[in-house]
């Protein structure tokens, strides 16, 4: 089971500084959301294993700071 929360550094570039803000929080809000529905299924089975869940958490907290590292570069840099 592998979780669908795709937001490159590319589609934030060229957005006003808050509105990304906003959006890195709306985008990690859903993941984790999405994370925890899976972790609740009503069948055992369909549950993410713990490594799942912590490669996930994992891998959200490198977007986030990839994210927020993206937003404070100085207009012109790459």
């Amino acid at each position: 089971v592998r979780m669908n929360c795709e937001l490159q550094t590319e589609d934030v570039k060229d957005v006003n500084v808050s509105d990304v803000r906003v959006m890195t929080v709306f985008f990690l809000s859903f993941c984790r959301f999405a994370l925890m529905q899976q972790c609740w299924a009503y069948n055992p089975a369909e549950r993410p294993s713990f490594k799942f869940c912590l490669e996930t958490i994992e891998e959200l907290q490198a977007r986030y700071e990839q994210l927020v590292a993206a937003v404070d570069e100085p207009l012109g840099e790459s």
